[in-house]
């Protein structure tokens, strides 16, 4: 009885693992948090030593054996079972932090694979993790849905039964125990457009994790990697603060640009990468319907000349006027948007090659007018709502003879077309301009496309007050591009507008939406493919894309002869060499480069082989990590425990708050209960006994 009060144990986390016929299963959380490190030694670290730890007690037998699961929101099988020592350790020895985010219930998949494929009599697996509280929620996109569904968590949690029926379970936090981190969460350009010699607006958010407010922030903006300005700044503690720096680019082409802050203990997330197409004028073409005959401001793009570029000096936008007759349709690509005003037709060949262009990116502003034909406007353009035209034409409403006027009503000033005019004033004289004829349409298509065009959707953005509340400015997206239609005369003809400052204002908001072509394709994270289209007068047999570490990987382009075009992308496939920098023979090994996506963060950047160092890249390509990892809040085991319930797992270890050492406590075996158990039950059997043999006499 004494001995089972004394409640001796056993260390079965440890003692188990040396029994035979054990596969020993070491998941390893290598996200980017993975990396926080206070002293000596980052989670990482501490990982990876008590993982060799666990591995002294395993022997490497004809029946135990052990493997390597990484763990990340991109898991991987880093060893396969076996049972040699050398190999799995040397692999957790050389285990790398990587760019990726934590994901236990995508890991979880798997480590139910292990499982089944194991025939070990007995399984055991371990996780080692920071217990980063993000790393152990569901997916939240997942099949197409906004959010974890109960049926999401069904899945999961069915999953984490079986495992915990076929296998013992042990979550070992390596993690800190009171983890301090701030991090740029975002970086963007506050400009639609981008030109020389004129005033940037680079934003960024910073977040402060941290429970205490930050004093004096140093903050770097670096452009091309050479550094233009610091600033310091207040952050709130649990709060994110937007910051501005204003710069003049004098140079056109690409630019890269990052943000950084002082290092503290994650650094990974303290610098967020940008790239910037600056370029010398937004350039624009108009295509005048009909054009002036010597009268000064008859033509129907004369006012609209005025607003875009009001003198020979130059400006954000520089215009090409051709006459309807002129227009070709061809070199279109030299233009950032392109306005047909007052058009009255167009051939099928040109309608042809403005959809194609309008699709991979540009923008088309439509003006109507008394020279347009309709029924071909219909036909070629508006083709049933699958075409360019966001609506069809039905006939000219309004009054001919300029006595009744109308004005707008029920403006989108959330839109960035009529944003400039939310202000009260601005917004008046918006209102009081009046219009008198106009293009009646219809077959206006809602929701977000067909499902052969899924990427059309088309907006009312403004109306007239007439008794119809017929549309005015309608906008629609066209696979990448946009095109916005004004149902009323870009001239003075059918309203009072042109010459009057809501005009500039408008006609400059248009041309900024339509010419700002998304960069997000040259912004991309951590798991996306390094992509761009260029036209065949820059191809070349090699590309060098230069990475962050400054070396270079080889390109091969792939043509597009049907677009006179060719794609770079990277990684297109698994690659197992790097070229260093110094260009010579020798290769880097580097198996990890992986074959969905980019694995480094930093600015990447496109060259034709053999381009002097002094040759401006063809493209630069900011790869950042995902901010959310930065988050470095904790959950705990009870919140494990509610969160899966059908997990059935032993947790050790506790994060330390140095990060010099972790202790990890072993979960008892519980022998003295059952020693207990069976002294008590002796105790009854003897009083029974007793009791019968005492009442016999």
């Amino acid at each position: 009885l004494a001995f089972a009060i004394a409640r001796p144990y056993m260390k079965e986390t440890f003692a188990g693992l040396t029994q035979s016929d054990t596969h020993t299963i070491i998941v390893l959380d290598n996200s980017y948090s993975m990396g926080y490190k206070v002293g000596q030694m980052s989670s990482l670290d501490l990982a990876k030593k008590t993982a060799l730890q666990l591995l002294e007690n395993v022997k490497f037998t004809e029946q135990d054996r052990a493997s390597i699961i990484l763990m990340s929101d991109e898991p991987e099988f880093l060893i396969e079972p076996t049972n040699r020592a050398e190999p799995i350790k040397k692999a957790i020895d050389d285990v790398e932090l990587s760019y990726l985010g934590t994901s236990f219930p995508k890991t979880a998949g798997l480590i139910k694979q292990a499982v089944d494929k194991t025939q070990n009599t007995r399984k055991k697996v371990y996780i080692l993790t920071d217990m980063q509280r993000k790393g152990f929620e569901v997916d939240p996109i997942r099949n197409g849905s906004n959010g974890a569904g109960e049926k999401d968590v069904a899945e999961l949690n069915a999953l984490l039964k079986d495992i915990s029926q076929k296998a013992e379970v042990y979550i070992v936090d390596t993690g800190n125990s009171e983890p301090q981190n701030r991090a740029v969460i975002d970086v963007r350009a506050e400009n639609r457009i981008v030109t020389i010699k004129s005033p940037t607006t680079i934003s960024l958010d910073i977040y402060n994790y941290t429970s205490t407010d930050i004093q004096n922030q140093p903050v770097e903006l670096l452009i091309d990697n050479e550094k233009k300005e610091t600033k310091y700044v207040f952050i709130p503690a649990n709060t994110k603060t937007s910051i501005s720096f204003r710069y003049e680019f004098l140079e056109p082409g690409p630019h890269s640009v990052n943000v950084s802050l002082e290092n503290d203990y994650l650094t990974i997330d303290d610098t967020r990468y940008l790239t910037i197409d600056v370029k010398d004028s937004a350039k624009v073409l108009a295509v005048d319907g009909e054009p002036s005959e010597g009268r000064y401001l008859s033509g129907e793009t004369d006012y609209y000349r005025l607003s875009l570029s009001p003198s020979e000096s130059g400006g954000q936008f520089s215009l090409d006027i051709k006459t309807d007759l002129m227009f070709t349709a061809e070199g279109l690509d030299e233009y950032d948007y392109i306005t047909l005003a007052n058009v009255r037709d167009l051939s099928a060949d040109k309608v042809e090659r403005l959809e194609k262009w309008v699709k991979d990116g540009g923008g088309l502003f439509i003006t109507l007018g008394d020279k347009v034909d309709k029924k071909i406007y219909n036909d070629l353009l508006y083709k049933n709502g699958e075409g360019l035209l966001p609506a069809r034409l039905i006939d000219t409403g309004g009054d001919e003879r300029h006595d009744n006027p109308l004005h707008l009503i029920e403006t989108d000033y959330d839109h960035p077309v009529f944003n400039a005019f939310r202000q009260e004033g601005r917004k008046a004289a918006l209102s009081a301009v009046v219009f008198y004829e106009f293009y009646k349409v219809d077959g206006i298509p809602k929701g977000e496309g067909s499902e052969e065009n899924p990427n059309t959707s088309t907006n009312v953005l403004a109306r007239f007050d007439d008794v119809d509340f017929s549309p005015a400015f309608i906008e629609k997206r066209f696979g990448d591009g946009r095109i916005a239609l004004s149902t009323t005369t870009l001239d003075d003809e059918w309203n009072l507008m042109p010459g009057r400052a809501p005009y500039l204002v408008l006609m400059n908001e248009v041309g900024y939406y339509l010419s700002s072509r998304t960069l997000a394709y040259k912004n991309i994270r951590i798991g996306e493919i390094i992509q761009i289209a260029l036209p065949n007068n820059l191809y070349a047999k090699q590309f060098n894309l230069v990475t962050p570490q400054g070396g270079f990987i080889t390109l091969s382009p792939s043509p597009l002869p049907e677009q006179q075009k060719f794609i770079l992308a990277y990684p297109g496939e698994k690659r197992d060499d790097v070229t260093p920098p110094n260009g010579g023979s020798d290769k880097i090994k580097k198996d990890t480069v992986p074959s969905k996506g980019v694995d480094t963060a930093g600015v990447y950047a496109i060259q034709k082989s053999g381009a002097l160092p002094s040759e401006k890249p063809i493209a630069y390509f900011a790869v950042n990590v995902n901010p959310d990892e930065g988050n470095l809040e904790r959950i705990t085991p009870q919140e494990i425990k509610n969160r899966f319930p059908d997990l059935k797992c032993e947790f050790i270890g506790e994060g330390a708050k140095t990060g010099q050492g972790i202790e990890i406590k072993p979960p008892t075996s519980g022998i003295w209960k059952y020693i207990l158990y069976a002294v008590l039950t002796l105790l009854a059997v003897e009083s029974l006994l007793a009791w019968l043999f005492g009442r016999g006499k």
